[in-house]
């Protein structure tokens, strides 16, 4: 994963994010405009293939940490079973 700024988060959330999977500009606003903690990074790890299209975030306070990353449906599936 790569530390980008924040702005280059917000960037990256909005043109890969669908309202419509629950992101989008008013989730943005709700959870990552004005952050619960200072010093975040953002991490992201941009798509690698065609087949990962599903958008994920993390939010890990523990590290202080947002992670932007893609998985396949098939891979997100498996995350819940």
């Amino acid at each position: 994963m790569n530390q980008v700024s924040k702005e280059e988060f917000k960037k990256i959330f909005l043109e890969y994010g669908k309202a419509s999977d629950g992101w989008g500009k008013d989730y943005w606003e709700k959870m990552y405009e004005n952050p619960k903690r200072e010093n975040m990074k953002y991490l992201v790890r941009l798509p690698e293939t065609e087949g990962k299209n599903r958008m994920m975030v993390v939010d890990d306070y523990s590290v202080n940490e947002y992670r932007l990353f893609f998985v396949s449906v098939d891979e997100e599936e498996n995350l819940y079973r």
